[in-house]
C-alpha cells in the first residue's frame, strides 16, 4: 500500500516532465514554515515560478509569481491579522496596477510612483539584513538621540549625492524613512532623488518610530 501510494505522489508530481515543480522550503527556528520557493525544472535548466512567506504564526505574509527571473502576474501581501495589505499586477517585470489597504480594510495611497514603492516594516529589515543604504530624513538633533543602525543623515542635499555615488550606481536600491506615517520629508527626499537619476528608491513610511517600536537594531 505504501508503494502505491508513493508511486502516485510520484506521478502528480512529475506530470510532464516540464511542469515538475521543485519547492525549497525555509523554516523558523521552531520548526514552522517560513518560506516556500517553488522552481519549475525543464529540459534546459530551472527557474524560479513562485514565492511564498509566512509569519511565526502561520499566516500568510507575502505571495508571487515569475516568469523568466522577473515578477509576472499577482503579487499579494497580508498584514499578520490576515487582512489583505496590498496587491500588484506585474507583467514581465514591470508594474501594471496597485491597490494598497490599512489593517481594517480601507483602502490607502500605495505610495509608488515610477521607481519609488513604498515599503512595510518586515520589508525594510530584509534590506536592512541585505546591507542596503538607509537614508534618514529627520533633523540632526533626533538622528543623534537615535537612528535605525548604520543609516545616514540625509544632511545637505549634495553631500548625500556625492556619498550615494560613491558608494554604488543610480540603479542600486536607497531606502529612506523619517519619523512615521505621517511625516512626508521621506518622499520628498526620494522625489529629488528619483530627479537626479536613482532608480530603486524605497519610502519606509513606518520610519524610526516603527523600527525602534519593534526592536530592530539602533544605534
Amino acid at each position: 500500500m505504501k508503494k502505491i501510494l508513493l508511486i502516485a505522489s510520484l506521478l502528480i508530481l512529475s506530470v510532464g516532465f516540464s511542469q515538475q515543480l521543485i519547492p525549497v522550503v525555509e523554516t523558523y527556528s521552531d520548526g514552522n514554515i517560513k518560506s516556500i520557493t517553488y522552481h519549475k525544472k525543464s529540459r534546459t535548466g530551472i527557474e524560479k515560478v513562485k514565492y511564498e512567506e509566512y509569519y511565526k504564526n502561520g499566516q500568510k505574509y507575502e505571495e508571487g509569481t515569475y516568469k523568466d527571473g522577473k515578477q509576472d502576474g499577482l503579487y499579494t501581501e497580508w498584514y499578520d491579522n490576515g487582512q489583505k495589505r496590498l496587491e500588484y499586477t506585474y507583467k514581465d517585470g514591470e508594474l501594471i496596477s496597485e491597490e494598497c489597504w490599512d489593517e481594517n480594510g480601507d483602502n490607502l495611497n500605495c505610495y509608488t510612483s515610477g521607481a519609488l514603492v513604498g515599503i512595510s516594516l518586515k520589508q525594510a529589515k530584509k534590506f536592512f539584513d541585505e546591507g542596503v543604504v538607509f537614508v534618514d530624513t529627520r533633523e540632526d538633533k533626533y538622528f543623534t538621540d537615535g537612528h535605525i543602525q548604520n543609516a545616514w543623515n540625509s544632511g545637505f542635499f549634495m553631500e548625500l549625492l556625492f556619498k550615494l555615488d560613491s558608494l554604488q550606481t543610480k540603479d542600486g536600491p536607497v531606502v529612506i524613512y523619517c519619523s512615521d506615517d505621517d511625516d512626508g520629508s521621506c518622499e520628498e527626499l526620494a522625489y529629488d532623488l528619483y530627479n537626479e537619476g536613482f532608480t530603486k528608491l524605497f519610502v519606509f513610511k513606518g520610519g524610526w518610530l516603527e523600527w525602534n517600536a519593534a526592536g530592530y537594531p539602533t544605534k
